[in-house]
């Protein structure tokens, strides 16, 4: 049975109760504005003691930009003193259309894409591994 979705009050409320919530999805969502991002929420999930964040970005939305924001999102969240007081994780899940394209947990290290073939390598280098062109 699928859990009814929170109403906008209630949520405010929820997340008057959990001030760490609250500044951490304040941080996601500024670190997300430069995308075309249609929503971004929290839920708590008391059971495995995570905070999920939810990014709903619109079908323009290209690879590149879903893993740019990948990236950035970890770097946040790995930086962030709010993340640190967390007593559970974290999980982000970046969604186009209703469908997963990305998903981000603290364990997971920078990806990056090649423009030219597409190749993805999560080690940096100068050039791209597969069609050797630089960054």
């Amino acid at each position: 049975m699928a859990t009814p979705k929170r109403t906008s009050q209630q949520k405010r409320r929820h997340l008057a109760k959990r001030p760490l919530e609250k500044t951490l999805l304040e941080e996601v969502q500024e670190a997300v504005s430069r995308w075309s991002v249609l929503s971004a929420e929290e839920e708590y999930e008391g059971e495995w003691d995570s905070l999920g964040f939810r990014i709903d970005v619109s079908e323009e939305t290209t690879a590149e930009d879903v893993l740019e924001m990948g990236n950035a999102l970890l770097a946040l969240l790995k930086d962030s003193p709010a993340a640190a007081k967390l007593t559970g994780t974290w999980i982000i899940g970046i969604y186009r259309s209703d469908e997963l394209v990305r998903v981000v947990t603290p364990r997971d290290k920078p990806q990056f894409i090649c423009a030219v073939c597409g190749y993805e390598q999560e080690k940096w280098s100068d050039v791209c591994i597969q069609c050797k062109t630089p960054w």
